[in-house]
């Protein structure tokens, strides 16, 4: 039997959640720039919109609110062993 433990001295991911591009309702985010120091790690992504429709878990999603508002919008990243870092920013979208 093999066992797999974390690696010493693994830390979460760094998120980067660059400024988004709104035209609208729509908005286009992007996670470009996040990195994880522990070389060979995998990163995946977790973006929650605010507004209660489902998250999305690509690294540059798309995505078309429904109304005019502010929104909070978080982007986590976690590594393949489950370490985690959550980055929250207040968007304002505008109506069509």
């Amino acid at each position: 039997m093999l066992t797999i433990v974390e690696p010493v001295g693994n830390v979460a991911p760094v998120p980067v959640f660059n400024t988004p591009s709104c035209v609208g309702l729509q908005c286009n985010f992007s996670a470009i720039g996040t990195v994880d120091p522990n070389l060979g790690d995998t990163v995946s992504y977790r973006w929650n919109w605010g507004d209660g429709t489902a998250d999305s878990t690509s690294t540059s999603p798309s995505k078309t609110f429904a109304a005019a508002g502010t929104y909070v919008v978080t982007l986590t990243t976690t590594d393949g062993w489950g370490k985690f870092a959550v980055i929250t920013r207040n968007v304002t979208v505008t109506g069509p």
